[in-house]
């Protein structure tokens, strides 16, 4: 069974190398090649060699994460759509981010409430706290990492934007096609998430 893991304070959201992949594997590039693109040849030129492993284990892991029919969308939608699709590349590995979006995130849309607070961010992690005896370890600190992360997840995916120091939701126009397909693979929660439903 899957835990929450603190671990995404560590990943930024990689849309660019995550686009990249995508196009390196419709191009008939194997997992390898792009390990040795990657990893070997600094493709993304990071600046150690750890860092060029977590990409490279992260990408692996939010493209392996897809189904069939959201990897085919996602060659024929819009950069908003695929921004999206590696959104939900995330949630498929990040139980912690799939749940903030499917509590947090989900409920501001359907509130109609268009600014996500810091204190709204925090309750969520507090009554997490609550829940899981792993979480309720986490310092304030960790939490307050993860927070940060999880607003630049959201600006990245264009389901936020600042204004000023205030984060505000956006309703994401989701693709028809990609709505279909997370249907298809019973990610009913997901279009709910993404559309306030």
């Amino acid at each position: 069974m899957a835990s929450y893991s603190a671990g995404a304070v560590k990943y930024p959201f990689w849309f660019y190398e995550f686009k990249q992949a995508m196009e390196w594997l419709d191009e008939g590039e194997t997992w390898d090649q792009i390990q040795s693109r990657i990893i070997t040849h600094n493709w993304f030129k990071l600046t150690s060699k750890g860092r060029r492993q977590n990409l490279y284990s992260q990408l692996t892991k939010r493209v392996m994460s897809l189904t069939d029919p959201i990897y085919s969308v996602f060659f024929n939608t819009d950069t908003d759509n695929q921004r999206l699709i590696d959104l939900i590349g995330l949630m498929n590995t990040n139980l912690l981010f799939k749940t903030f979006i499917l509590r947090t995130y989900r409920d501001e849309l359907m509130m109609g409430d268009q600014k996500l607070e810091d204190f709204e961010i925090q309750a969520f992690f507090r009554r997490l706290q609550a829940e899981d005896e792993k979480v309720a370890k986490w310092q304030d600190e960790t939490i307050d990492r993860l927070a940060g992360t999880f607003r630049n997840y959201l600006r990245q995916a264009g389901l936020a934007k600042l204004n000023g120091s205030t984060l505000l939701v956006t309703r994401p126009l989701l693709d028809p096609a990609l709505e279909d397909a997370l249907v298809e693979v019973n990610h009913q929660d997901y279009v709910a998430a993404l559309t306030g439903r």
